[in-house]
């Protein structure tokens, strides 16, 4: 099986289709039609359904789809460690993140390797919360992903990162307390935003909801609008360091929690398969830069 093919296959898909695939691999489109016309023989099933201009994928296209990244991202490594090994003059680095965290520790280490390895093509992609991201990382779609500590798992190298700090949010004018804190048993006639199910910030809240009977008086899933409901006057929410920051800029009030809670955070790679040069060297940067082994 030719390598090239399961390349000209990925591309397909995340190209959603052969014309634009065809343009961003720079090859002719009937080239690219009789490299997939010779995988499907040899694999003697089709990949794709083809509906006109649509394209969706067959069942047995999408049970190669996972093992075809891995084996490109594998395959990659080779390619970049015969390349690039010794110097990093040339290569590629796709990290994930979700925003919040991405913010407070991923975006001053993607600095700092910039800085440091200027060669080298970083790509950003940010996922809606720590679940996906760590998926993305599984697939082979991110080399490394930094999100919320994981329990154990077995596909997944994780490190310990510096946790980000939480933070209650209130909106302009709110008189709650004394002092630069604040307990969540003062807050229980307060309304609060909540955010995304699942994740530990809303854990938190939940949490304070059952123990000190707070209400939630809006819900939302997207993180973007959290802060502007708490300016707006809606209510408070508990959030993050970099977004505790930005709700002061825009005039809320801001208060430590007593006591302090913090965001777990990892950074996490493949357990299986070879890390490229450009990973390995980002990895060690994030070491530096006060990750650790995750505890067992």
């Amino acid at each position: 099986m030719d390598v090239r093919h399961l390349r000209y296959f990925v591309a397909i898909v995340e190209h959603n289709g052969f014309t634009r695939a065809a343009a961003a691999l720079r090859i002719a489109q009937p080239s690219l039609s009789h490299a997939i016309r010779t995988l499907e023989t040899e694999l003697g099933v089709p990949l794709f359904h083809r509906a006109g201009r649509r394209i969706l994928l067959t069942t047995a296209g999408e049970s190669l789809l996972g093992p075809a990244r891995r084996v490109l991202a594998d395959f990659t490594a080779i390619e970049t460690v015969t390349a690039s090994m010794r110097d990093l003059t040339a290569g590629r680095l796709t990290v994930t993140a979700p925003p919040s965290i991405a913010v407070h520790s991923l975006v001053p280490w993607i600095g700092a390797f910039v800085r440091e390895y200027p060669a080298i093509s970083v790509e950003f992609l940010e996922a809606p919360d720590s679940n996906r991201a760590a998926a993305r990382v599984r697939r082979a779609e991110a080399d490394l992903g930094v999100l919320e500590a994981l329990r154990a798992d077995a596909e997944l190298v994780q490190y310990r990162c510096p946790p980000i700090e939480l933070f209650v949010a209130l909106p302009p004018g709110s008189v709650i307390g004394e002092g630069e804190t604040v307990r969540f048993a003062e807050l229980a006639d307060v309304p609060f935003v909540a955010g995304r199910p699942g994740t530990r910030v809303r854990s938190v809240l939940d949490d304070a909801v059952g123990r000190y009977g707070l209400r939630v008086a809006v819900a939302t899933e997207e993180r973007e609008t959290v802060v502007p409901l708490v300016v707006s006057g809606v209510g408070a929410a508990v959030v993050p360091a970099p977004f505790a920051r930005d709700a002061a800029l825009h005039g809320a009030v801001v208060r430590k929690l007593d006591p302090p809670v913090d965001l777990p955070v990892q950074l996490v790679h493949r357990a299986a398969g070879s890390m490229t040069p450009a990973a390995a060297a980002f990895l060690e940067l994030a070491l530096r830069a006060e990750a650790g082994p995750a505890e067992p």
